[in-house]
């Protein structure tokens, strides 16, 4: 009896716990719902989701996404360098010229065409003078250099005489060997001397710049001028001695050189 009255009992109570869900449901349902169709509510909730979650989204994607393209093409603008140099050296030098510019052109413009007129004939001046002219003795150095200072009779030896402008223009000089001779003397006497028995003749006019030096060579057999043959000294043999050796470039003669003869 005691289980038929539970079961009994139970019975009721399970169909009021079906009632109770079925009430709670509809309650659920009158809430979401209301008067109108379902439809318009889900509408109306759509929409205002919408409404909600769009200015989210657009944030978000200004914020992470969207602000990269856009910063970069202005990055790249500002990026090249030499533009924005550019500008600024621009303004620069063209916006002061602007308004000083029609003052400015005129002085400048004035100064220059008279500077260098000033310049021109100074410049000029100096140089065709000096072209033309001719280099004085005092202007020219000589120096005879032997190959050596001492050898026996008979010995050939080489003299170089080098001729150098001193002064401080530029001029002409003839150094042909008309104008120039080497010779070798003892006392008074002259024992040997290119000009005697060589054949070589001309004048040779050389521009001279400052400092500038040429060099001239011949050689000696050591024999003296006395007799020529074949364009060479054939004379007999000089004492064994001192003698001098000295340069001329026409009438300007260079300081003398020592040159032992030994037997």
């Amino acid at each position: 009896m005691s289980r038929a009255a539970e079961v009994c009992g139970t019975l009721p109570a399970r169909r009021r716990s079906h009632q109770n869900r079925s009430r709670y449901g509809e309650g659920i349902m009158r809430m979401t719902v209301g008067p109108l169709p379902s439809a318009v509510y889900w509408r109306r909730r759509a929409i205002v989701l919408v409404a909600i979650l769009l200015p989210v989204i657009v944030l978000f994607y200004s914020c992470s996404g969207g602000g990269d393209p856009k910063t970069s093409p202005v990055g790249n603008d500002t990026t090249p360098t030499p533009e924005a140099t550019a500008t600024l050296l621009t303004p620069e030098t063209g916006t002061p010229p602007t308004s000083e510019a029609p003052a400015d052109p005129p002085p400048t413009a004035e100064p220059t065409p008279d500077t260098p007129p000033e310049q021109a004939p100074q410049n000029p001046a100096p140089q065709n003078p000096p072209t033309g002219e001719t280099c004085t003795d005092a202007e020219m150095s000589l120096i005879p250099v032997p190959s050596r200072t001492t050898a026996q009779q008979g010995v050939t030896i080489e003299i170089r005489l080098k001729i150098k402008n001193v002064s401080t223009r530029t001029c002409k000089r003839d150094v042909g060997a008309d104008m120039q001779e080497i010779y070798v003397k003892q006392g008074a006497e002259k024992v040997w001397s290119s000009d005697t028995c060589g054949a070589v003749r001309g004048n040779d006019v050389q521009s001279f710049v400052p400092n500038h030096e040429m060099e001239f060579r011949v050689g000696w057999n050591g024999k003296t001028t006395s007799e020529c043959a074949g364009n060479l000294a054939n004379g007999p043999f000089p004492a064994a001695g001192e003698y001098q050796i000295i340069g001329r470039l026409d009438q300007k003669l260079s300081e003398s050189v020592r040159f032992t003869v030994t037997k």
